[in-house]
């Protein structure tokens, strides 16, 4: 089922149906917790430039990680790598906006 849900949300995203493509990603996520999910949730949530809320995706993934020994550790390895993904957007993006521009003398 999750497999359904992530080919919708590939086809909404090339549709540039940004919604869309979040709410088939939260579907496919229900249906089957995963790293790739929840990467492709963050990331989505990046490339729209809402760092804040991928930041919180992350937090509410981290709270709810598995006890499973292995794969609490193996998510934990996930979620610090989605953090620093998130941070780096976030820095390119302030660092390319107009306003940066303006600041610099540049604009």
């Amino acid at each position: 089922m999750s497999s359904y849900h992530l080919l919708l949300a590939g086809i909404a995203m090339e549709d540039g149906d940004q919604s869309a493509a979040t709410r088939e990603l939260e579907r496919a996520r229900s249906a089957w917790r995963n790293n790739k999910v929840d990467a492709l949730i963050v990331s989505r949530l990046a490339a729209q430039r809402r760092f804040e809320e991928a930041r919180d995706y992350i937090e509410q993934v981290d709270a709810a990680r598995p006890l499973h020994p292995l794969r609490r550790l193996s998510m934990g390895i996930a979620l610090k790598q989605l953090r620093r993904q998130v941070d780096l957007l976030e820095m390119q993006a302030v660092n390319t906006s107009p306003k940066a521009d303006n600041i610099n003398g540049s604009g």
